[in-house]
């Protein structure tokens, strides 16, 4: 019996899960094929697992500053962060991260009843692109004058902005 639930008829209780925290009675009656019995009755604790969750953004470009990493912290919390590379403290509950490739965080908290709960955070982290422009030698020129500015990249996704945009023909284009 479980909380005065019966939970088996055999010896063997493997495989029960509780899954309420708090106390619960657990009760053991046996009885041999003669008619007699015995009772036994333990106390256990549930005791509750910490809910981790990490927030922070996910997308860091190379150079750019750490991004910020967040786990909720109750009384008796200690956390660790695993890999450390890349991050500022891997003993605290808000870090900062910097990794230079991508790379998955795991935040394991283990609270005040030594239970365990973990989550994971992908920070992925853009390399620059390799830009270049054309003319390469002089680009000055006379008031009044044009000139032809071009910027090429090896990658097809990269999206242009040509600032200030006062007078050029095309301001998303390369």
């Amino acid at each position: 019996l479980i909380d005065d639930v019966p939970v088996s008829n055999g010896y063997n209780l493997n495989n029960y899960l509780i899954s309420k925290t708090g106390r619960h009675s657990v009760t053991l009656v046996a009885v041999e094929a003669g008619g007699c019995s015995d009772t036994l009755t333990k106390e256990i604790t549930i005791n509750p697992a910490p809910v981790v969750s990490v927030t922070g953004d996910s997308v860091l470009c190379t150079g750019d500053n750490p991004l910020t990493l967040t786990v909720v912290k109750n009384t008796g919390d200690r956390i660790n962060w695993t890999p450390s590379n890349g991050l500022s403290d891997a003993a605290s509950f808000i870090v900062t991260a910097a990794p230079a490739i991508t790379t998955v965080y795991t935040a394991k908290v283990t609270n005040s009843y030594n239970c365990t709960g973990a989550a994971n955070k992908t920070i992925y982290v853009n390399q620059p692109v390799g830009v270049t422009r054309s003319p390469l030698n002089d680009t000055s020129i006379f008031i009044g004058e044009g000139i032809q500015l071009t910027i090429s990249t090896s990658d097809s996704n990269t999206t242009y902005n040509w600032s200030p945009d006062y007078k050029i023909s095309c301001t998303d284009c390369g």
